[in-house]
């Protein structure tokens, strides 16, 4: 037998089991519109975890890009000479247009005690020209602008151009003209490398430039 519960009674009775449904379903999570709670995003700007580098520092062991010294000399070019991009260690690059084909000028610096030595550097200039007689090389010691200036000239011969080790492509006729510059910073290397009769026909320029080396002030 059912008891009807009189109107006070019925609504005092459903508000307790309606609180009672409610207090379930939160206890449980499982009530309407309601969800676990997500954890919050970490923010890329936070501190990093201990022992973690910050953000664009060095990671240990990478390398570190080598910083040259500002450069302790310069030079005119010449008027006909193209320039070119030059790079970290490529200090200057010119191209000089010729009727036997474009020769090349390329300045190079390596910093203080870097680069080897100029009998080093003139011997790896020869050793680019295959089968070169012991006195095909013409070779002077000068002086511009207060430094010592060591030079070598190729008059013609099969060059190997290429980066050192490695592909190379052989260069028949082909000249050179180099000097190595040395300064209390470090030597420059001045090469000029092309088909003989434009590198022959560029000499007196590329001695012009040489004579206009003078310390940066």
């Amino acid at each position: 037998m059912f008891t009807w519960l009189s109107s006070p009674e019925w609504h005092r009775s459903s508000r307790w089991f309606q609180r009672t449904l409610l207090g379930v379903a939160l206890g449980s999570g499982l009530g309407v519109g309601c969800r676990r709670a997500e954890p919050e995003p970490v923010s890329d700007t936070q501190a990093p975890p201990s022992g973690s580098p910050a953000p664009g520092a060095a990671t240990p062991g990478a390398a570190t890009p080598k910083t040259l010294p500002a450069a302790e000399i310069l030079w005119t070019k010449p008027a006909s000479w193209e320039e070119r991009p030059a790079s970290a260690m490529r200090k200057a690059s010119y191209r000089i247009p010729g009727a036997a084909g474009d020769a090349e000028v390329a300045v190079f610096y390596f910093g203080p005690s870097s680069g080897g030595g100029v009998e080093a550097n003139i011997a790896r200039w020869l050793a680019q020209f295959a089968d070169l007689p012991p006195d095909a090389a013409r070779r002077d010691r000068l002086s511009f602008g207060g430094f010592e200036v060591s030079t070598v000239r190729v008059e013609s011969g099969t060059f190997s151009s290429g980066m050192p080790g490695g592909p190379t492509t052989p260069k028949e006729n082909w000249g050179l003209h180099a000097a190595v510059v040395e300064t209390p910073s470090g030597a420059y290397f001045f090469k000029m490398t092309g088909p003989k009769a434009t590198v022959q026909a560029e000499e007196p320029q590329f001695l012009e430039l040489l004579k206009s080396v003078h310390g940066k002030s």
